[in-house]
């Protein structure tokens, strides 16, 4: 088929996917998002993160954001040598290939909900690390198939959100790691003592496919972990290192020719809009961006 109407073919398959976001149940909302956020949907340089990158340092590039966020989350964590790591929700792998080249984790597993991501994450993790690539696995997020105590740390970059429940993980973290083992998120959440925006949290359950159960901030994360069974939990505000730098990036990447070859249109307009929103108001309206992390007790 000529490359013009798979572009066609690949468009209109994502037009009718974004409309079904308004009309699937939530189980099927977040598999539908999982899809959209193909290797297509994303805006790295080179990785495949689908991530919004951590820039306190400055870097010049999404890539070199998203890795600098992975860093952040592995010192949280105290992953080092001998280390057994969990990473949930793990999409194409990028973070995992980066947690063992520059912390060298003895065990490390990267689970996902999706097979195709698991599958190239899988494969682009052997192609560039050889024998000491990772493990990767399919499975929900609230039925790890591990043992107890099976882990010293689970991370989760920007996915838990998605979880039906991110209690229910939290349940799930706390049984698969050992006591004194460190749970680590990082993602966005609604900024504690907002109203609610309608329209706003109309898109998060639809377009974002964030269930009504997960959209909480701070003070909510620390009393459902502590229910959970953990302790010594840190909730920490990124959201000035996050937003305003992803914004005027993101900004400057959508009119690049490599992101309007290949991202969907519906993909680059909704994010556009949000831009726009952002240079209006100076800010991302109501939106918090967390580090959290809590010991297992």
């Amino acid at each position: 088929m000529h490359r013009a109407s798979r572009r066609v073919l690949r468009r209109c398959s994502g037009y009718m996917l974004f409309a079904a976001l308004f009309l699937a149940p939530i189980r099927a909302r977040v598999q539908l998002v999982q899809w959209m956020d193909g290797t297509e949907n994303c805006f790295g340089e080179r990785s495949l993160y689908h991530n919004l990158g951590y820039w306190a340092d400055g870097p010049g590039t999404l890539d070199a954001a998203c890795d600098a966020l992975a860093e952040l989350m592995a010192r949280r964590a105290d992953i080092g040598e001998g280390s057994r790591v969990l990473d949930v929700g793990c999409g194409f792998g990028d973070q995992d290939s980066y947690w063992v080249e520059h912390f060298r984790p003895a065990k490390l597993v990267g689970t996902d909900l999706m097979d195709f991501k698991v599958d190239l994450a899988r494969r682009r993790a052997a192609e560039r690390l050889g024998r000491e690539a990772p493990e990767f696995t399919t499975c929900s997020a609230t039925a790890l198939p591990f043992s107890d105590n099976d882990f010293d740390a689970v991370l989760s970059l920007e996915a838990s959100f998605h979880f039906i429940t991110r209690a229910d993980f939290f349940a799930e973290a706390r049984r698969v790691l050992r006591p004194g083992g460190v749970l680590v998120l990082a993602e966005p959440a609604p900024i504690d003592g907002t109203q609610p925006n309608r329209v706003a949290e109309y898109l998060q359950r639809t377009v974002v496919a964030v269930p009504k159960e997960n959209l909480y901030g701070a003070s909510r994360y620390q009393e459902l972990l502590g229910h959970k069974g953990f302790a010594d939990i840190r909730v920490e505000s990124l959201r000035d290192e996050v937003y305003p730098h992803y914004m005027r990036y993101l900004g400057r990447r959508l009119a690049d020719a490599d992101i309007v070859e290949r991202v969907n249109p519906l993909v680059r307009a909704m994010w556009r809009g949000w831009v726009e929103q952002f240079d209006r108001a100076g800010e991302v309206a109501g939106q918090d961006y967390l580090l959290v992390s809590a010991v297992a007790r």
